[in-house]
């Protein structure tokens, strides 16, 4: 089918994306002069269009994100209606998603920086604490729960921009909307307990998702994995937490103290803000000497772009899903996964080392393991043991004497 070339005022380039209740298109603004801007037009299916409270939900997401004017957050640019759905027009991120870093990370065997991976988090919590904390027009809280944190929604741009998406299924005061108790919303693997059984949520949702998502990009492994949804949702209410330390060696103990202060299910256990999360972080990477920028991102994203321009194709050959509530499992950088590199052209400047400006504090090396003493050891202790009793002996005679 081919992609329509227009829409209201806008050029359509591309589809980049399509769910079961919208698609997303890649556009551009044309005006006077020249001007051009690329958008992303995220558009309700006709037929889902037709359901009123689809309909309310995407109006509230609209009106949630004209409400968040952060850098972190991915801005609305316009909303709108057709005689057959309704549409709203959003800031494009020229970039991956974390989820495509992941991926294209583990398969180039590039492994995330663990300072990098912890810097991402951070800004997400930025972001985060803004929108948990935003009012409305009359100036009154919003209560906004964002429900849907995952690797899927958080974008990284090609200038090292970190944005939070998809208030799709936020809740807040203003929507008309309401979720019945006993329902849930989101992806099972990063929902918290609460969110699992359905109950009333509030800000500490997120944060026990943000504490699952600070320990998948410093481990590169998922907390939470099983056979099913059930067994999924199980393991979040019920089942163990692993420590970091326990699947990376020498990991920083005060990040890994930070990760399970927020993965506790009491929620007074919990950090009670983003805002204390987040200062938590930030005076843990101060202690350890890490200083990473939005340059440090670029370069690693150039680099993993430049490495494993193939590595796309291995990743739809692998069909690991994008999205959907049981997303299969990232590929392990020990999974000894190759992938041919382009040639390299003449004015080729190498990205590594990255940039990062970070003092990495060496772990204490395990002990060494020592071997048994060989037998010919006891034979000369015993020869020495002999001989010194026997020179005593000798010395006691002589004073008898």
């Amino acid at each position: 089918m081919a992609i329509q070339t227009h829409f209201k005022q806008y050029e359509i380039v591309d589809k980049i994306g399509d769910g079961g209740m919208a698609e997303v298109l890649l556009g551009r603004s044309v005006g006077p002069q020249g001007f051009q801007q690329k958008v992303a037009i995220k558009r309700l299916h006709p037929h889902i269009a037709r359901n009123r409270n689809n309909v309310k939900m995407f109006i509230h997401e609209a009106r949630l994100i004209a409400r968040l004017q952060h850098p972190n957050i991915v801005r609305i640019f316009d909303f709108g209606e057709t005689e057959e759905t309704y549409y709203i027009v959003m800031e494009y991120v020229d970039g991956l998603s974390l989820t495509d870093l992941l991926q294209r990370s583990a398969i180039s065997q590039i492994p995330l920086p663990l300072p990098i991976g912890v810097y991402i988090i951070s800004e997400i919590l930025e972001g985060l604490q803004h929108a948990h904390t935003a009012n409305d027009a009359d100036g009154q809280p919003l209560h906004l729960v964002h429900r849907d944190l995952s690797p899927d929604n958080i974008l990284l741009s090609r200038e090292g921009e970190v944005k939070l998406s998809d208030f799709g299924i936020a809740k807040s005061r203003i929507q008309e909307h309401q979720t019945q108790t006993g329902m849930t919303k989101g992806k099972i693997l990063y929902m918290s307990p609460e969110q699992c059984y359905g109950r009333e949520l509030d800000h500490r949702s997120d944060i026990f998702s943000m504490g699952n998502l600070l320990f998948e990009v410093c481990t590169l492994e998922r907390l939470f994995m099983s056979k099913d949804i059930a067994s999924v949702a199980m393991a979040i209410c019920h089942g163990p937490i692993k420590s970091p330390s326990s699947i990376r060696a020498g990991f920083p103990i005060e990040l890994e103290a930070i990760i399970l202060k927020a993965l506790e299910r009491p929620l007074e256990s919990r950090f009670q803000s983003a805002k204390e999360m987040v200062r938590a972080i930030k005076q843990f990477m101060q202690s350890h000497e890490y200083y990473v920028s939005r340059d440090d991102i670029k370069a690693f994203i150039e680099l993993l772009l430049f490495e494993g321009t193939i590595a796309e194709q291995q990743i739809a050959s692998l069909d690991l899903p994008h999205s959907g509530p049981m997303n299969a499992p990232l590929p392990s950088v020990s999974q000894n996964i190759r992938i041919q590199t382009p040639p390299r052209p003449a004015n080729y400047i190498p990205l590594t080392p990255l940039p990062f400006h970070v003092r990495l504090r060496p772990s204490n090396p395990p002990p060494a393991q020592t071997s048994p003493p060989p037998r010919a050891l006891y034979l000369a202790l015993l020869c020495m043991f002999l001989v010194t009793f026997s020179g005593f002996t000798v010395l006691w005679l002589l004073l008898l004497v």
